[in-house]
Parts: structure tokens; sequence; C-alpha cells
């Protein structure tokens, strides 16, 4: 085994902790969340979605500094300090005995999650163009398996104790953080390095300099709509789930385990054989179609068997993001990349305080008394819409620049 592909299997063990920490508290937070506020249902998907916004928007604004940091100091002392105050984040909501100490946790937990950032560009640094399409599919795998492990830890832990999930969450990123000081090596050379300028180091210039490279601002608004659709499922899966099937915490996290279990399979050991056998341009085609399909169907599902039997497809949709990431990687220089990663964890950040807020709403909104047709399944017809614009631009994009094809045959050099 090459010391690069070490390095990998080490990054991507990181990066699958960091999301077990985070899917173990999600199918305990309805609960929490009620507990708290003293709300029904309806209201606590509300107050869930005001929370996501606070996380989110301080990760909008610190995901560029986080970026700029790595591509100054190196991506491992990012990645290091950031699982550590992650860990202490979650021993602080643990303890959180009103909502406001909850949001705290949230306000901190987005200042240091940009940690994400750096892990993409630490996987681009070990890279090159023939493989990372692979490398990035198998760190959405290692998401995808966080998922699995995650949420289905955090049902059984809740059933015991709703703050449980939280104090074993901090444990892990302790421990991760301790792994990694002594096993996770510097993935950017000196020489690769550039300095730190708070002009770039922003939302708002990161995506200024980005403009500069050619089509990449195009590429952008498309993830940015396909961020817009994808982020309805964390944002509402398990208060739609609760609502349209009576299903407990433990269900909810056996739902989230089962679809992550299938995000790891589709993009670990799929979407690297897709894009050799068909082409880049083939396999986002497929990605496209079974995301829209599928949001279409989750909207109007009422059975829970029904939602398990278009998971397989479900999963496949997955593989737009992989080659579109891979698409953005190739656009940019070797000592940008951590700007880059950094831009695009923005982006999602900015979808992250919209889009739950958004689907939250319209969830709320269509499963009140007041609203005109019950409907709990309305976000994800609305995360149709907007995958199928992401699509239409992907189209227009495509026929001009003829990105896909580019990509593919310098895949091949």
């Amino acid at each position: 085994m090459t010391q690069g592909r070490k390095h990998l299997y080490f990054i991507l063990f990181v990066i699958l902790l960091e999301v077990i920490s985070f899917g173990i508290i999600i199918p305990i937070y309805p609960s929490l969340l009620i507990e708290l506020s003293d709300v029904n249902l309806s209201d606590a998907a509300k107050i869930g979605g005001y929370l996501i916004f606070l996380y989110a928007f301080m990760q909008f604004i610190c995901a560029p500094i986080a970026g700029a940091l790595s591509d100054k100091f190196g991506r491992r002392p990012v990645i290091l300090i950031s699982l550590l105050i992650l860990a202490l984040d979650y021993v602080l909501q643990a303890n959180a005995p009103t909502i406001w100490w909850l949001a705290a946790g949230r306000f901190l937990g987005g200042i240091v999650g940009s940690a994400i950032s750096p892990a993409h560009a630490y996987v681009t640094d070990i890279s090159t163009k023939k493989n990372r399409a692979k490398y990035f599919g198998m760190l959405g795998a290692a998401i995808g398996v966080g998922f699995i492990l995650g949420p289905a830890l955090g049902g059984m832990l809740g059933q015991i104790d709703l703050r449980l999930p939280f104090w074993v969450a901090a444990a892990v990123m302790g421990g991760a953080s301790l792994m990694g000081y002594f096993l996770l090596p510097e993935s950017l050379p000196p020489e690769k390095r550039r300095e730190f300028e708070w002009k770039r180091a922003n939302p708002i210039g990161t995506l200024v300099q980005m403009g500069k490279y050619k089509w990449v601002l195009s590429l952008f608004a498309i993830f940015f709509c396909m961020e817009m659709a994808g982020q309805a499922y964390p944002s509402v899966w398990t208060f739609f789930t609760i609502e349209r099937f009576g299903w407990s915490i433990q269900e909810v996290g056996y739902s989230l385990t089962f679809f992550g279990l299938l995000m790891a399979i589709a993009q670990g050991g799929l979407v690297g054989p897709a894009i050799a056998k068909l082409g880049n341009l083939n396999t986002i085609y497929i990605g496209f179609a079974a995301t829209i399909s599928t949001f279409i169907v989750v909207s109007l599902v009422t059975t829970g068997w029904a939602l398990y039997a278009f998971m397989p497809i479900m999963a496949l949709g997955g593989f737009a993001g992989v080659v579109l990431r891979t698409i953005l990687s190739h656009q940019v220089p070797e000592n940008s990349q951590g700007e880059l990663q950094g831009a695009l964890t923005s982006i999602s950040s900015i979808v992250a305080f919209t889009s739950p807020l958004m689907m939250t709403q319209i969830f709320g909104y269509f499963t009140s008394p007041d609203a005109y047709i019950y409907m709990p399944g309305a976000p994800y017809l609305a995360a149709a819409i907007l995958a199928s614009i992401a699509f239409l631009l992907f189209l227009r994009v495509n026929k001009k620049a003829n990105i896909t094809e580019q990509h593919q045959q310098e895949d091949e050099i």
C-alpha cells in the first residue's frame, strides 16, 4: 500500500468519526426540542430550522477562513483543532438546560464545523486528476457509513437518555482528535502553500477569487441548487417520518442507517466504475434522474415500506455531486484547493441556513390545522423543483463548455 493510500484511509476514518458524531444526535433532536420548549412537533420543526440556520450561518462565515488557513499552515492543524473544539461543543450541548444554551452550542459548532473543507482539500492534495473522482466517491462513502452508524447508535442511545448521544459524540470527536495528532500526516508541502489574506478569507472574497477561473461560478450555481434540494432530507426527515408513519426515534435511526448504507455502496463502490464505463456525462445524468424522481416519490409516499423500497434509487442521486466536485477541482490550481473547498463549504452553509428554514417552515405549515391541504411530503416536492433547476442549468453550461467531455479526457491522460 502506498503512503498516499494510507493517508487517504486515515483521513476517511477521521471524517467517518466526525459524521458519526453528527449523526448520533439527529434522531433525538425533535424530542429534545419538545422537552426544552414544551411545544408540539410542528412547532419543534420550526425551532429546529432556526437552530440549523444559526449553525449554518456561522459555518458560512468561517469556512473560507478555515480553507485559507489550511492553504497557509497546512490541512492537519486546522482539522485537528476543529475536532477538539467540536468535542467540547458536544459537552456543552449535553448539559443544555434551555433552548438558548442549545443555541450557543450550535453557534460554536458552526464556527468549528468547517473542518470538512480542509478535509476535502486533503483528499485533493493526495489524489491525481485520474483518481480524484474515485477518491471523492470514497469520501462520500465514508460520510454514508457515518450516517449508517451515527443515527442507528443515536436512536438506541436516545432510548436510554436524550442527552447520552451528545456525550458519546464528544468522546468520538475527542478520540478522533487524539488519533489524528499521532497518525495524521500533513498533505500540503510548504512549497505549495500561499499567504493568508483576509480579503480572500471571507465568503464574498472567496467567491470573487473563484470567479476568476472559467466556468466556476456557473458550476457553483448548479452546486447551490443541488445542495438546496439535498438539504430537504436532513432538515425534515425525522419530522416527516414521525408525522407520516408514526415512527419512533429508533425507527428513524434505522431508516437513516439503511439509507447511509446505500449511499456508502453507491459512492464508495459504484460511482468510480460508473464513470469509467459510462463517462462523466452519463453518470451525472443518472444522478440527476435519480434525485428528481425520488424527491417526487417521497413527497407522495404514504407507507414506510414504499419509502424503503425507493431508497436504492435515492442513493444513486449522489453520483451527480461526486462528478460536479471533481470537475470543479480541475478548474483551480493546487495551491487554491483549500480556498475552493472553503467556497463550496460556504455555499453549502448558505444552503444550510436557508434550505432547512424553508423546508421546516413548509413542513410546519402543511402539517398544521391552518394548511389548505395536509401534505407532510411538501418539502420534498419543493426539492424536486430545485433539483430540476440544477439539471437545466447543467445542460446549459455543458452545452457551452462541454466540461464533462473535457475532464473525461483529462482523466484518461
